[in-house]
């Protein structure tokens, strides 16, 4: 392989592992800033509490008379002031979103402004401390606590940290004089904000895995509650029209039933045999007969009510609940659909078919325990009633 198609597999790797760590952390951008909106109400009340202790205990020192000391007593005052009011802010920021879901732009503005605030802070402590001390403390402590406390993305931590170096750096110079130590406490600058960047990294690593993994539970979850329900559906569907099958509809009126119990609701029965079926399955076959039986099923769908609920009871039997629906209504609706199966010419397999069914109507009475047996066998009696007649024919008892 040559040189240069080596350093282009490689960039094409690099690319691609950037790519899926781009993916990744878009993926989870909004469970970590949820959480970062809870750690901050925390760190806002305890960073206040800091403030307020520093600028009381430091003002009870001010009738010193060294320059220097006194310089350094109002430069840490002076901080802790300014950082106060604000950090009262973003905790209120912080709290008012507490309850929310979904993450928003506020959210995101309140928590880079806190990691900032903090940071700058500490550069600007460490570089004030210079006037009496030559250690960097109040920055080491404040890399290392912002890298163990906010969820961070890589780039934004790694944006952050170099920002604060920069003013760490500068300020450095301001206050301190002697060029070993400024040396030295620049140099070791550069350790605190590596040590806070490893820290973040750790830190972000462990809350994308374990954000991750929650929702991979989750989408589990979901896949088998819906495939749970998918299944449920099933036990109550006929297979070959997708209708409600005999178990489904019964577990339907039985809800019907306990509103008609509670509300005083009224409901009738229609039961509907697709005329000499037999036959058409002996002239065409029994693929013929089973297209005959999802044609009319797809047309009983198509001309009932939203409300209505249509079932395949049996072979080519059918049963549909009407709620809300008096006899004499029942018995118009299946007048109609008797009418619009007698004219619909189906065509199945390229042969024209004739259809026609008898119907039988009855009400649902919730008046005993066994209600939809009473009803069906009343409907059941006024079908046979209409085949007797000649068939194609509603009869209602």
């Amino acid at each position: 392989m040559s040189g240069k198609a080596f350093v282009l597999k490689y960039l094409k790797i690099m690319k691609n592992i950037i790519a899926r760590e781009v993916k990744t952390n878009n993926s989870i951008s909004e469970e970590v800033v949820l959480i970062n909106n809870k750690r901050l109400i925390s760190i806002a009340i305890l960073a206040v509490m800091v403030n307020f202790a520093h600028i009381f205990l430091f003002a009870t020192q001010l009738a010193i008379e060294d320059k220097q000391e006194l310089s350094w007593l109002w430069g840490i005052i002076t901080i802790h002031s300014i950082m106060l009011p604000i950090m009262c802010l973003l905790g209120v920021l912080a709290f008012m979103q507490l309850r929310a879901t979904k993450v928003n732009i506020l959210m995101s503005v309140a928590q880079n402004t806190a990691v900032m605030i903090f940071l700058l802070a500490g550069a600007l402590l460490a570089a004030v401390d210079q006037l009496v001390a030559t250690n960097i403390t109040a920055f080491l402590s404040v890399c290392i606590a912002i890298g163990l406390i906010f969820v961070m993305r890589p780039v934004r931590a790694i944006v952050a940290y170099l920002s604060a170096y920069f003013v760490f750096y500068y300020a450095l110079g301001v206050t301190q004089s002697d060029p070993a130590v400024l040396l030295s406490n620049r140099v070791q600058g550069i350790s605190a904000v590596a040590i806070g960047i490893t820290m973040n990294l750790i830190l972000w690593k462990n809350n994308a895995k374990n954000i991750l993994q929650n929702k991979f539970i989750i989408a589990q979850q979901q896949e088998l509650a819906e495939k749970n329900h998918e299944l449920e559906e099933l036990a109550f569907r006929d297979s070959m029209t997708m209708l409600y099958n005999r178990r489904g509809l019964q577990e339907l009126i039985k809800q019907e039933l306990a509103m008609m119990a509670r509300y005083g609701n009224y409901a009738c029965i229609i039961i509907l045999d697709i005329d000499h079926l037999k036959e058409i399955n002996d002239r065409y076959g029994h693929p013929i007969g089973d297209a005959v039986i999802e044609q009319v099923s797809a047309c009983l769908q198509e001309n009932t009510r939203t409300a209505d609920l249509v079932a395949r009871w049996g072979g080519d039997e059918f049963l549909i609940l009407l709620p809300q629906t008096l006899l004499l209504d029942a018995s118009l609706i299946a007048k109609k659909l008797r009418k619009i199966i007698e004219n619909k010419l189906m065509t199945v397999a390229g042969n024209e078919v004739c259809i026609t069914a008898s119907f039988g109507v009855a009400e649902l009475r919730n008046e005993s325990d066994d209600a939809l047996e009473l009803a069906y066998r009343c409907a059941d009696q006024a079908l046979y009633l209409a085949k007797e007649k000649g068939r194609n024919l509603v009869e209602t008892i």
